[in-house]
């Protein structure tokens, strides 16, 4: 993301810059723009589903689950 925000920042030159997030874990954003985020996470727990996968796998569940190993 981070990679993105100055790309688009370097070469379209926006008034201004935001990214929307759905879950962030603590310590994990180094993104120098305003962040918006629906959910900010206490622990470091490893969510699969909706896109996020785990191994290559668990990608499609059509749902946000935690892992459990």
């Amino acid at each position: 993301m981070k990679r993105l925000v100055n790309h688009i920042s370097k070469h379209f030159t926006p008034k201004s810059v935001s990214v929307a997030v759905l879950f962030v874990k603590p310590g994990r954003v180094d993104i120098p723009v305003k962040q918006y985020f629906a959910y900010g996470m206490d622990n470091y727990d490893l969510l699969i589903g909706y896109g996020m996968p785990w191994e290559n796998k668990y990608r499609n569940l059509p749902y946000v689950a935690k892992l459990k190993r």
